[in-house]
């Protein structure tokens, strides 16, 4: 089925539209993420990882290494998460390529 002009712009006016709302929800809830877990939460960055690397390098190059590392643990925390995604998408694009038992 082939779509007129009209209706392709209208469908790609209707995809933009809703991503650029869902990039407004997205940055609303991520700052006040942020603002709650580093007012709340012990001054660290629950969302912004880059955040946590400007405070680790601050606290390191003034030769606070415990606030250093306080400030690390999230980002450590982020990639392990990271990591672990991958592997679970990884295994499940494996699982669901394996052919059933019986068949080769």
């Amino acid at each position: 089925m082939q779509l007129s002009k009209n209706e392709r712009e209208t469908i790609s006016y209707n995809l933009t539209s809703e991503s650029v709302k869902l990039s407004i929800l997205l940055s609303i809830v991520g700052g006040f993420l942020d603002t709650y877990t580093f007012i709340g939460r012990g001054g660290v960055f629950a969302n912004a990882q880059t955040g946590n690397v400007v405070l680790v390098g601050i606290e390191a190059a003034t030769g606070d290494w415990e606030q250093a590392m306080f400030h690390a643990v999230p980002i450590l925390a982020f990639i392990v998460g990271v990591v672990v995604a991958e592997m679970i998408k990884n295994l499940q694009y494996a699982c669901s390529f394996r052919m059933p038992r019986g068949q080769s």
